[in-house]
């Protein structure tokens, strides 16, 4: 799932990379190909940064050009996407209003929107002045500045869903089942998926139902200390693993007890083996 996120570029330079292919599983602790290829893009950082501050010293940036011409240049320059837009919370200040209801969410995926027909979103969007192929206000569909939407999932032209006029043709009198778009976020609160599971210590077969959380974007699986205590788990080893947060802060060198356990649902039709560190 990791590499299959990662640019082309990344890619080829890790395929290249003596890193790559290695086989950890006799070291102590054994390695990963996912600790190699974290290895590597710490590297690539490393690397990438210092270049960045060679090129500082010459007043030059990543392109050759010089603080002038980047100035000159700098109002041309496209907005690019970060790890930042994987944010869920309260919308900061500078960030753009929805030109539909002017809270701090995207104007695609605002619940009032939802609830308009297309003619008035096509009208609010009139009245702010907006792009009618991004919805962010200052420039036209065919200014150079547009970054154009996904491809609408009914019709597969350029606009985002509120605008497309085969959804209302395709809505029928009986069911007028209102469009609930993904990714929405209209509060400061965030639910995470839980799950109950049986975990059981191989050592003494002692078993306790647990409430799991799912994190998707987790590379580990940790278990409380108190939790690991109280089921007398028998540490197997011990992993040195570096933390990177949100925000871009990293943590590094935090050891980890790990211990082995059975997860299994409730009514016994299904168990795996697991590793866990503490937390």
């Amino acid at each position: 799932m990791v590499k299959s996120s990662l640019p082309d570029e990344i890619l080829k330079a890790w395929q290249r990379s003596p890193l790559f292919g290695q086989d950890g599983s006799q070291n102590n602790p054994p390695t990963s190909e996912l600790d190699f290829l974290m290895r590597f893009l710490k590297t690539e950082i490393d690397n990438e940064e210092q270049r960045n501050l060679a090129r500082a010293g010459f007043g030059l940036d990543s392109k050759g050009n010089s603080k002038t011409q980047r100035k000159r240049d700098f109002a041309q320059t496209e907005e690019v996407a970060t790890a930042a837009g994987l944010f869920s919370g309260t919308a900061s200040p500078s960030r753009p209003n929805c030109i539909f209801c002017d809270k701090g969410h995207a104007s695609q995926d605002c619940y009032k929107a939802q609830k308009m027909t297309v003619e008035e979103r096509k009208s609010a969007v009139q009245k702010k002045g907006a792009c009618f192929t991004c919805l962010k206000t200052g420039h036209t569909a065919k200014s150079k500045k547009c970054k154009p939407a996904p491809r609408c999932p009914i019709c597969t032209k350029r606009h985002f869903l509120l605008f497309c006029s085969q959804l209302t043709a395709k809505k029928t009198p009986a069911a007028d089942v209102p469009v609930i778009l993904d990714m929405l976020n209209c509060t400061a609160e965030v639910l995470l998926q839980t799950i109950l599971v049986k975990v059981t210590n191989p050592s003494n077969q002692r078993s306790e139902v647990i409430r799991v959380l799912l994190d998707s974007g987790s590379q580990r699986s940790y278990i409380l200390e108190t939790a690991a205590k109280e089921m007398g788990l028998e540490s197997q080893g011990t992993e040195v693993v570096d933390h990177s947060l949100f925000g871009g802060k990293l943590v590094t060198g935090i050891t980890h007890q790990v211990y082995e356990v059975t997860l299994g649902s409730i009514n016994g039709n299904f168990t795996i083996s697991a590793l866990l560190l503490d937390q």
